[in-house]
């Protein structure tokens, strides 16, 4: 595959039920390390960046993966688990819609989003889609829609 300019840069969050006072990150920037989560059984769902992660950066920990979010919440909320590592932008929405969760920090990992197309762009689709980002970042848009969805 063949990508586009990056349009979004993310990072991992740690969710934890909002009584939760054990899980003790650095203060933004540094955010969450393996060093702040070692020790705590964790919830991923799998086949996503935070499943990487667990697994690079918490080798020893006790991991369940689920399928899906509603799944993984479901083992925070009953206490199945400690915490969860979520994509940052879903765990902030999270937390913020719920009475019962809370981001306890941010896992710095700079994940690039972009657009992906055939390898080597057999079909010219990049300069457009490169140049329409670039356009929407001149005239506003893309600030736009980022304050709306995230």
């Amino acid at each position: 595959m063949s990508f586009s300019t990056p349009y979004f840069e993310s990072d991992q969050a740690v969710l934890v039920k909002k009584s939760n006072t054990n899980v003790k990150c650095d203060p933004d920037p540094a955010g969450c390390s393996a060093s702040n989560l070692t020790g705590f059984t964790v919830a991923v769902q799998a086949g996503t960046t935070s499943e990487y992660w667990v697994a690079d950066n918490l080798p020893n920990a006790t991991v369940t993966k689920f399928p899906d979010v509603t799944q993984v919440l479901n083992a925070l909320q009953t206490s199945s688990v400690d915490i969860v590592v979520i994509d940052k932008p879903a765990g902030d929405g999270i937390a913020v819609g719920s009475s019962q969760f809370k981001v306890a920090g941010t896992i710095q990992t700079n994940e690039l989003y972009s657009f992906a197309v055939a390898k080597d762009d057999p079909k010219a689709l990049l300069p457009g889609i490169n140049a329409q980002l670039a356009a929407m970042k001149t005239d506003g848009t893309y600030n736009q829609i980022l304050d709306k969805w995230f």
